[in-house]
This record gives C-alpha cells, sequence and structure tokens, in this order.
C-alpha cells in the first residue's frame, strides 16, 4: 500500500505516533508500506515555523525534513510539474493550497492519504486515519 502522510500527520508519526488513529498506524506498520513524506509538507512546515505557528519542531524545518525522514524509513515526494498543473483541476471543496497540493500528488500516484482533515476525506482519493 502506498501512503502519502498529510503534514500533521507527519509530524506525528515521527513524534507522537500514538496521536494517529488505530487504522494510519497499522497501515503505516504493514510490511507493504510504502509512506511518503512530500515536499509540499516541508514548504508548510517551514512556512509555519516561520511565521511562529509551528513550535513542536526542534529545529529548522528543512533541517527537521532531511533528519527525521529517512531515519523514520520514509520516502521523499518531490513536487512535479504535473502535481502542480493537477492541482487546477481539483473540486474547490478545501481552499488550503497544501492540502490540495498533496490531494493532486495523492491522486497522480495512486496513493492513499494519512489524515485527519475532513476536507480532504470529500476528493477523489482513499483516506485513512
Amino acid at each position: 500500500m502506498r501512503l502519502l502522510l498529510d503534514t500533521h500527520a507527519l509530524i506525528w508519526a515521527v513524534q507522537s505516533p500514538e496521536r494517529l488513529g488505530r487504522d494510519a498506524r497499522a497501515a503505516l506498520t504493514a510490511s507493504d508500506a510504502e509512506v511518503y513524506a512530500s515536499h509540499v509538507s516541508l514548504w508548510e512546515m517551514a512556512i509555519k515555523r516561520g511565521t511562529g505557528k509551528l513550535d513542536q519542531l526542534d529545529r529548522k524545518a528543512a533541517d527537521w525534513f532531511e533528519y527525521f525522514v529517512p531515519r523514520s524509513g520514509l520516502r521523499q515526494l518531490p513536487i512535479a510539474a504535473g502535481h502542480l498543473g493537477a492541482v487546477e483541476d481539483l473540486p474547490r471543496l478545501h481552499n488550503d493550497p497544501f492540502d490540495r497540493l498533496l490531494v493532486a500528488q495523492a491522486h497522480q500516484g495512486g496513493m492513499t492519504m494519512v489524515t485527519l482533515d475532513s476536507h480532504v476525506s470529500q476528493y477523489d482519493i482513499e483516506v485513512i486515519w
């Protein structure tokens, strides 16, 4: 199963996995799980940390991402031009640009998104929590 972590799910998976939903924890630890952390999440964390809205990280967002993502067995998912273009075709169910880009990545990559965000579950992608 290919899983894409929403930004909050990424932080919790690394720092406090007990905060994840039961189904999400089971999926993340399954032997066939391929779990991705998107550069979209890095971008979101950097913006939020820069404005003082993300104090959960003990270091700059890029340093946190580069340190914890590989050590947690996660794969990095770069942002491709096709992902950016796919956002244009998404219905306006949610205005968060980070979530919309993550949804586009999940859709194009045939991934299940790990998120608590009920807005994301309105899109035509699989969601687990």
